[in-house]
């Protein structure tokens, strides 16, 4: 996994590179510097966006499939505004598609199908391998009354 990561960090950052010296013949150096900058503060925000909306979390803890859409949306923020905190146009690029509504409605859907059905297939996977005694789960449920007593104080 190691090596995968550093061969898609070097090459990442060779496009940058590239597309750094393109833009720059095409646009001048002031100006790429100065979209630069733009981006990387549009990415500020961005993924501060995101860490409130994770934040926000708890308020949404007691509804399961809001929880899981406010987890993946403020996910989605952060890694896009991470994205265009990186310097670099190809990173800007993507960081900015996320943000749209079409392919971010995409992508957290995709996430929340991915992890659902992760979820199902963990849910099958360890009730199919547990041989645990589960009689509790199954309703046998005790009922009772309880009444706290006092004991008189002596006067």
């Amino acid at each position: 996994m190691l090596p995968v990561l550093l061969l898609l960090f070097i090459g990442i950052s060779i496009v940058e590179i590239g597309l750094f010296v393109q833009v720059g013949i095409f646009l001048g150096l002031w100006s790429t510097i100065a979209l630069t900058l733009i981006t990387t503060s549009i990415g500020s925000s961005v993924y501060r966006k995101g860490l409130q909306i994770l934040r926000s979390v708890q308020n949404y803890s007691s509804y399961k499939q809001l929880l899981e859409q406010k987890i993946f949306e403020g996910i989605v923020f952060t890694v896009s505004g991470i994205l265009l905190l990186i310097p670099g146009f190809m990173t800007d690029v993507l960081g900015t598609l996320a943000l749209f509504p079409k392919p971010y409605a995409l992508i957290v859907k995709y996430l929340i199908h991915k992890t659902a059905m992760r979820s199902i297939l963990e849910n099958w996977l360890t009730q199919r391998s547990s041989s645990v005694d589960h009689s509790c789960q199954r309703g046998n449920t005790f009922e009772g009354e309880y009444e706290h007593k006092k004991e008189k104080e002596d006067r």
